[in-house]
C-alpha cells in the first residue's frame, strides 16, 4: 500500500460513499418494514425477513411511521396522564 494523500484520500472518499450507501438502504428498509407492517405482516414474519428474532423486530420497528411520501420516523406515543395524577388536590 503506498502512504500519500492520493490513496488516503481514494479511501476516504469510498468511506463516505459506503456510509451514504448504507444510509439510503437503512432508509429502503425502514420504510419497508413499516409497509410490511401496514399490509398486515406478524413481528414473527417481518423478523424472519430480517434474520432476527420478533423480539428484537419489535423492539427497534415498533414506533417507525411514515407518510405517502415515504419519510420514516420513529414515534413513541406520549405520556397519558389520569386527571388525577395532575390534580394538586389530595
Amino acid at each position: 500500500m503506498v502512504d500519500g494523500d492520493g490513496e488516503v484520500g481514494t479511501r476516504l472518499r469510498r468511506v463516505g460513499e459506503l456510509v451514504r450507501e448504507m444510509s439510503r438502504v437503512s432508509g429502503e428498509l425502514d420504510l419497508a418494514v413499516c409497509k410490511a407492517r401496514d399490509a398486515g405482516a406478524s413481528w414473527r414474519g417481518i423478523a424472519g425477513a430480517l434474520g432476527c428474532s420478533p423480539q428484537a423486530a419489535h423492539k427497534r420497528y415498533r414506533w417507525a411511521r411514515h407518510n405517502l411520501e415515504g419519510v420514516v420516523w420513529h414515534e413513541p406515543p406520549l405520556a397519558v396522564w389520569s386527571l388525577r395524577e395532575l390534580s394538586t388536590e389530595e
